[in-house]
């Protein structure tokens, strides 16, 4: 049936309806931007969902684009989280360059699928070298390695974790892909931080071995794996009988920023033949800093976790998973006649479902293809460099205040400091931060509140950011009085 919503060579129309409304869009985009220096429009949760139920209203009858765009467009700039402020410095969610909403665009025309080279002979390829890439400055000379673009952290955390247990169990000579779980299993041990992130224990209850298998390991005054006490507690953990199955370092920690000493772990996880698997949604972007050294101890790694939203300025969600040995991955190829086939594989046809626990898949590599091609290295690294000295130079700053006590230097670009009063008190300031516009994170330390500046903007600056402590300040006192 012909209808005008969808693009064809009949209906070339639709396209210059999409390059009007753009152009509008941009309009309204402009207006909210020069318009509102804040990020946020102050409205209460109660107030925007009142909002939102009495406007959006789905009838029988469609509307027209110039509808759409008064009735949801607007209001969706106005009422949203606008990444562009430099007062929004909530959590690790950045700016995202020019290039990757031209990639979004791009995609959302041809709507590329990566699980099959059919639905995507253009893309797989692109999708091959932006991996490669990667994995060229992770595992530098070895060919033997491979990764996949995932849909965030957790499920790139996921597949280190899998990867790592269906490798104990190969050990063990269990059919890793055919049999189920069982005693053997109940003794497998996953090392990881006290600090480290959530999906570390979700990853293991997903994957049928219990959040009682995760040991969160003691942390030291820097937010990093006490080495000692890991050593204590492993050695402790094999006289019992337990099973080193993997032990997971951190490269910027969610809260903190902080870099497990990865060197030292890959010496443990060797040791006890485990997997070693690096969070590095956070740090991983560090390899295109050249100042950075750490990031030279990830090649050290089984597998590694990088985020592209986060350090490398992509929108929401694109993670790579990076494993060094290709045949890891053997347990994810389902072959099935309509889509992966052994022939395939015979004629040099890559689909990569075979790699992938997503069948369809977004062309995430794309987005970073044009903002590297366009920005070149120098220039993401120059950006990485200004984002690690803004943090350090805001941490100078609250060290400068008499009201502020700071809870460790940064090592990324993340700032953790409280008013020195109560927790009740940077509870409120955060609130009434949030009512004015201004958007910043909250955590907790041995049950003290914590407020905390992520900061992924390059617009961003040191007034920007004294503006906004002063203001803390401000109303801290006024609170506490």
């Amino acid at each position: 049936m012909k209808t005008k919503h969808f693009i064809s060579a009949n209906h070339l129309e639709s396209l210059d309806e999409l390059t009007n409304i753009i152009a509008k869009v941009n309009e309204t985009m402009k207006t909210q931007l020069t318009e509102n220096r804040y990020c946020y429009s102050g409205l209460s949760p109660k107030d925007l969902n009142e909002l939102i139920i009495s406007t959006q209203n789905i009838a029988e009858e469609g509307c027209d684009l110039n509808t759409l765009l008064k009735d949801v467009i607007t209001p969706y700039f106005k009422h949203s989280t606008n990444i562009y402020s430099p007062f929004y410095m909530a959590h690790l969610h950045s700016t995202v360059s020019k290039e990757t909403v031209l990639g979004e665009y791009l995609i959302g025309l041809l709507n590329p699928s990566m699980d099959s080279w059919d639905q995507a002979p253009f893309a797989t390829e692109i999708d091959e070298l932006v991996t490669k890439l990667f994995l060229d400055r992770v595992y530098p000379g070895d060919n033997n390695t491979d990764g996949v673009f995932t849909s965030g952290g957790s499920q790139s955390n996921l597949m280190g974790i899998l990867l790592a247990r269906d490798e104990k169990r190969n050990r063990h000579e269990i059919r890793s892909r055919e049999s189920a779980l069982g005693s053997v299993e109940g003794k497998y041990r996953i090392y990881c931080s006290s600090v480290s992130h959530f999906t570390v224990e979700k990853s293991a209850w997903l994957l049928g071995l219990g959040t009682d298998s995760v040991v969160k390991l003691p942390v030291d005054d820097k937010f990093k794996i006490d080495l000692k006490k890991f050593k204590e507690i492993i050695a402790h953990d094999v006289e019992q009988g337990l099973i080193p199955m993997c032990v997971v370092s951190t490269a910027g920690t969610t809260d903190y920023g902080s870099i497990d000493p990865i060197d030292e772990i890959a010496l443990i996880a060797k040791e006890y033949e485990m997997w070693h698997h690096i969070d590095a949604a956070y740090g991983g972007a560090m390899i295109f800093n050249k100042n950075i050294k750490w990031t030279e101890h990830f090649e050290k790694s089984d597998s590694i976790t990088i985020d592209m939203h986060k350090m490398l300025f992509q929108p929401i969600s694109s993670s790579l998973f990076l494993y060094k040995t290709t045949k890891a991955s053997d347990n994810l190829n389902f072959e099935s006649d309509y889509l992966s086939r052994k022939e395939d594989i015979a004629n040099g046809i890559k689909n990569l479902v075979d790699k992938s626990l997503q069948t369809s898949r977004r062309f995430d590599a794309l987005k970073l293809l044009l903002t590297f091609k366009s920005m070149g290295l120098q220039e993401i690294h120059n950006q990485l460099e200004a984002l690690l000295q803004l943090a350090k130079d805001c941490h100078q700053y609250l060290l400068s205040c008499n009201e502020i006590e700071t809870l460790n230097a940064p090592e990324l670009s993340s700032v953790v400091f409280r008013h020195k009063s109560n927790n009740e008190v940077n509870k409120k300031i955060r609130d009434s931060l949030i009512a004015r516009g201004i958007i910043i994170g909250e955590t907790k330390h041995n049950k003290e509140t914590y407020l905390k500046f992520t900061l992924l903007n390059p617009n961003a600056d040191l007034e920007n950011l004294k503006e906004v402590i002063d203001s803390i300040i401000k109303t801290g006192n006024e609170l506490w009085t």
